[in-house]
């Protein structure tokens, strides 16, 4: 960053090179803040010492990047890539493969992040993003802060549930609604890892989505019944 402004280049254009970016580079973004984190050691202070220990990652490294960067962090958390087919009964197939590594240029760094020396320590991973300034818009109009003549357009994709669904369906939704509503923790994350110490209960963050890394490699979530992915929001004021 430059005076606050992005001096990267970000995804590139084509699907190919994008779907490149979001497999290797995201990862090594990811995995250097949190492998920094780790190194800190928290688990040996005093008073932090015997309790379950999260940490919280968002991704600002290029404009609106928390739009569709996010999908890249559990196949570096967990050391896994995920495809998925429907058979000839039109059930949707989930497979798993084990990532060794992640490469960008000169730059490689080991996959799984739960598996590195020290990570045990670490409960789970947090994430949320919806986690902007546009939320505390949300929730302060809502809070009925600022002018009633404020207008708020969301619009963005949110979890189906539905296990044979192939993507996340849209959604749009008004704001200045009086029906609308939304809550902090909407929107969040919870990753945890299947070798902590100190586990954390699931019950602790109420409302977020959860992901749990099973022995077979597949991702078991528990997911609210409204969690939003990327989104994006209007703001105008009414003539």
């Amino acid at each position: 960053m430059a005076n606050g402004l992005s001096t990267e280049a970000g995804p590139p254009e084509d699907e190919e090179g994008r779907r490149r970016y979001l497999a290797e580079y995201m990862p090594i973004k990811f995995g250097s803040a949190l492998y920094s984190k780790l190194q800190k050691r928290y688990w040996e202070q005093a008073h932090v010492a015997n309790k379950p220990i999260l940490f919280a990652i968002q991704d600002f490294h290029f404009p609106r990047s928390m739009t569709w960067s996010e999908p890249s962090l559990a196949p570096y958390l967990y050391a896994r890539q995920y495809s998925a087919l429907y058979d000839e009964a039109g059930a949707l197939i989930i497979s798993a493969h084990t990532v060794l590594e992640h490469r960008w240029g000169d730059k490689v760094i080991p996959s799984g992040f739960f598996n590195q020396p020290g990570a045990e320590n670490i409960s789970a991973v947090i994430t949320n993003a919806q986690g902007t300034i546009t939320k505390f818009n949300r929730m302060g109009f809502k809070a009925e802060f600022g002018s009633r003549s404020v207008r708020m357009i969301r619009k963005g994709t949110r979890y189906v549930h539905d296990q044979n669904a192939p993507r996340p369906q849209p959604f749009v939704h008004m704001v200045h609604d009086p029906e609308y509503s939304e809550n902090w923790v909407e929107g969040m994350n919870v990753y945890h890892n299947p070798t902590a110490s100190i586990p954390l209960p699931w019950q602790m963050l109420p409302g977020a989505a959860h992901h749990f890394l099973q022995e077979d490699g597949q991702i078991n979530s528990l997911i609210p019944d409204f969690h939003p992915y990327g989104t994006e929001t209007a703001i105008f004021v009414e003539d």
